[in-house]
């Protein structure tokens, strides 16, 4: 079967020999290649997508957290303003309309940092290396803008609470509480959710 390769002369074996070494060393090396590109491409959406996108969502979780810690205090300074007891040493319905300017605040904030992601995401899709990761993207874009509902309805809520409060109408504005804290729950639990999607 190999007599042809006997009768060749040693040079042009080892000329074979070189040539198809050569090529085998071309072919792994075009593999190491586009290999070494894939890397950088995921490198290169880690960088530019992953990242940033995790600091926004830890802006945006801190920032709910905070509108939480002052929707608790605001509801402590009405209840002083409304019993004329007061824990501390400050004007309980001047506290009050603190409280309500920050968690105002930290909504605006949770706003800026929602624009951001949804740039960042449009970018990314206008980019994607795929179609999967292009999928991807998009159903993480529907879920945060499922968090940007549920944060405006339960905002919407607490705000209006507030301006119960402010008017005097106590028992309407605690009548309220328990579907606030329920929106709450849901709100932290779809930001922990995004959160989780990122970083997996």
């Amino acid at each position: 079967m190999f007599n042809w390769f006997n009768n060749i002369r040693v040079a042009t074996k080892v000329g074979i020999l070189a040539g198809v070494l050569l090529s085998l060393s071309l072919a792994i090396g075009g593999t190491a290649i586009y290999k070494t590109q894939q890397i950088g491409v995921e490198i290169e959406e880690i960088a530019e997508g992953d990242l940033p996108m995790i600091a926004i969502l830890t802006e945006l979780e801190v920032s709910q957290l905070e509108q939480a810690i002052t929707f608790e205090r605001a509801l402590r300074h009405a209840g002083e303003a409304v019993t004329g007891i007061n824990t501390g040493d400050n004007d309980a319905a001047a506290e009050f309309d603190k409280a309500t300017r920050k968690f105002v605040h930290f909504g605006e904030v949770i706003v800026e940092e929602y624009e951001k992601a949804e740039t960042i995401i449009a970018t990314a899709i206008e980019h994607a290396a795929s179609e999967e990761t292009a999928k991807a993207l998009e159903t993480f874009r529907a879920e945060l803008m499922e968090y940007e509902e549920l944060h405006d309805v339960y905002e919407e809520h607490v705000e209006e609470m507030f301006h119960l409060l402010d008017q005097g109408q106590v028992e309407a504005a605690l009548a309220q509480i328990d579907s606030i804290e329920e929106q709450q729950e849901a709100v932290d639990e779809k930001i922990s959710e995004l959160v989780k999607h990122v970083v997996s």
